[in-house]
């Protein structure tokens, strides 16, 4: 899939923001924690430096960010969709308020949104599912939602550890390998993940 054109939307900060009747596009959604590199991915897949904002202070992202976005198959077919860019959950510095804000913010989207057909869930190739992934992985598999993983900072790893660190993330969250793709800030995984989103749009 090629991505013609990229634009911000709006920032929604509570759930009476939803007046979206008039949004007809499938909804395509980023989820992780803070500092995972959601924004950068993001950056990455739409070509676009700077479109999501990047921070180098994680918890910045308190919002839903709404990006529209037109691009095209290589049968030349229209494919469109709008991408929403959940808050950045589980980090500790975010003040008591702001995380118990993030929590009803992020379900309550979950709930609200009739045009959501797929989730890609951020995980640091590094490390584990903390306790927050895997929260968060256990609710969309019990509110029966598609989703599938993006393992990011693969560049900090070498070849064949980023195929044992895969299988690592497979088994503790009980994907299938296929379901996982392993990206870096430099471009590596991006077809797999545009691939991934025009087939969920197209066979959805």
């Amino acid at each position: 899939m090629t991505i013609l054109e990229s634009k911000f939307i709006t920032s929604i900060a509570d759930s009476n923001g939803y007046g979206r009747k008039e949004w007809t596009k499938p909804e395509i959604c980023f989820a992780g924690r803070s500092n995972v590199g959601k924004s950068s991915l993001i950056n990455m897949l739409l070509g676009r430096r700077g479109l999501a904002r990047v921070s180098n202070t994680p918890g910045r992202t308190r919002l839903l960010n709404f990006f529209d976005i037109t691009g095209k198959g290589q049968d030349g077919a229209p494919v469109n969709f709008t991408l929403v860019d959940l808050p950045g959950y589980g980090y500790a510095k975010t003040s008591k308020e702001q995380r118990k804000a993030f929590g009803p913010l992020i379900e309550s989207y979950f709930d609200a949104s009739g045009q959501l057909k797929f989730t890609f869930v951020l995980l640091d190739i590094r490390h584990k599912p903390s306790i927050d992934d895997i929260q968060m992985l256990d609710y969309l598999y019990k509110k029966q939602l598609p989703f599938g993983v993006i393992a990011t900072k693969a560049d900090k790893l070498s070849k064949a550890q980023q195929g044992t660190a895969v299988s690592q993330l497979a088994s503790a969250t009980g994907l299938g390998i296929g379901n996982i793709i392993a990206v870096d800030h430099n471009g590596f995984g991006r077809g797999k993940v545009l691939e991934k989103i025009k087939n969920v749009i197209c066979d959805g």
